[in-house]
């Protein structure tokens, strides 16, 4: 039997820190569509590493001040 690691799942504030900005901005980004779509578990929101990772080298950085850098490893830790 093979096993799959599953994609992980993060929350707002793994997301923030993937980004490098505040959970009360991911929360804007959300509300304005500027993230890929989040699942919704129960009353929370959950991105897929995958899709932000798609999203950062999709978009470009427009009207940015400061350069955001994701982390290499995010996720690497969960199961």
């Amino acid at each position: 039997m093979s096993c799959i690691a599953p994609t992980p799942l993060l929350t707002a504030k793994d997301v923030a820190g993937y980004f490098q900005v505040s959970v009360r901005t991911i929360r804007r980004w959300r509300r304005d569509g500027q993230l890929s779509a989040p699942l919704q578990i129960g009353g929370s929101f959950r991105w897929r590493a995958t899709d932000l990772q798609d999203c950062l080298r999709a978009s470009p950085l427009n009207g940015t001040t400061r350069q955001m850098v994701p982390r290499d490893n995010i996720g690497a830790d969960r199961c």
